[in-house]
């Protein structure tokens, strides 16, 4: 009731905003970050090191 007076305002912002913007912040940025760690090699353990 604080942040939606009316409850078919919230239901329009997150069918609108919240799930387009979810999407990428879920699913897209962690994907690219995986695929960038694997270019670079990050996910390799270095065993030379005592």
């Amino acid at each position: 009731m604080i942040v939606y007076s009316i409850h078919m305002r919230e239901v329009d912002f997150a069918a609108r905003i919240r799930m387009p913007h979810a999407f990428p912040t879920a699913f897209v940025i962690p994907l690219l970050l995986l695929i960038v760690a694997g270019i670079r090699g990050l996910g390799k353990q270095n065993r030379d090191v005592i």
